[in-house]
């Protein structure tokens, strides 16, 4: 699977991509994640595979990290009842 570079006007939530960085003659390779409210970046990968695993895994981990925010939002929301 090949992960796109990154765009602002086909941004839509969940979207992961790659984002190919010019350095010197060769290109490095940024993941990033958008969730529909921010894009989160990652840090650069001379390996384009390398950076598709960590778009992937930042997708993972920013979902996980939301659920997780939402879930302790319920808890306290229940609480104060």
């Amino acid at each position: 699977m090949e992960l796109h570079g990154y765009r602002h006007t086909d941004l839509v939530p969940d979207k992961c991509g790659v984002e190919p960085v010019i350095k010197g003659l060769v290109n490095e390779f940024k993941p990033w994640y958008y969730d529909g409210k921010t894009v989160w970046w990652g840090t650069l990968y001379p390996l384009r595979s390398d950076a598709e695993a960590a778009a992937l895994k930042l997708q993972k981990q920013i979902k996980f990290k939301s659920n997780d925010n939402n879930k302790s939002l319920e808890v306290t929301s229940k609480d104060q009842e």
